[in-house]
């Protein structure tokens, strides 16, 4: 497959998949799940917990490891005003944590600016905001 440069299977079906043992695979799901809520065992999925997505932006474009146009650009010269979108404030708007689904981490949060006229909306997707987080005014 690989010599014809076949990057991925697409397969649709109606069958139910069996599987070999399912008691093992929900032990195996409890388990990795329990895991991953256990936040202070895995310190980035703590980060991510508390400070969203924007956690580490700040640090992460001021030493280059930010994908900045792709990767053909990094540093803060690269991006100005990342300061803007760090955690610290970011934060400050948000009125509550949000998720993905039954994900226990919510690395996401519905923001509003509280003094200006930008309505509430849910930043955990990884979409482009259609209107920025600044007051109107």
């Amino acid at each position: 497959m690989g010599a014809k440069r076949l990057k991925a299977i697409a397969v649709r079906g109606t069958h139910k998949l069996k599987m070999e043992d399912p008691g093992q695979f929900d032990a195996l799901r409890k388990k990795t799940f329990a895991h991953v809520t256990d936040l202070d065992q895995i310190p980035y999925l703590k980060g991510l917990s508390l400070f969203g997505t924007c956690a580490g932006i700040v640090r992460n474009v001021s030493t280059g490891k930010a994908p900045i146009r792709n990767w053909s650009k990094v540093g803060g010269e690269a991006f100005p005003g990342y300061e803007k979108i760090g955690h610290d404030q970011i934060l400050k708007y948000q009125l509550r944590k949000s998720g993905c689904g039954n994900c226990p981490i919510n690395c996401g949060g519905i923001v509003a600016v509280k003094e200006g006229c930008t309505p509430p909306r849910d930043v955990s997707r990884n979409t482009r905001p259609s209107q920025p987080l600044v007051p109107c005014s």
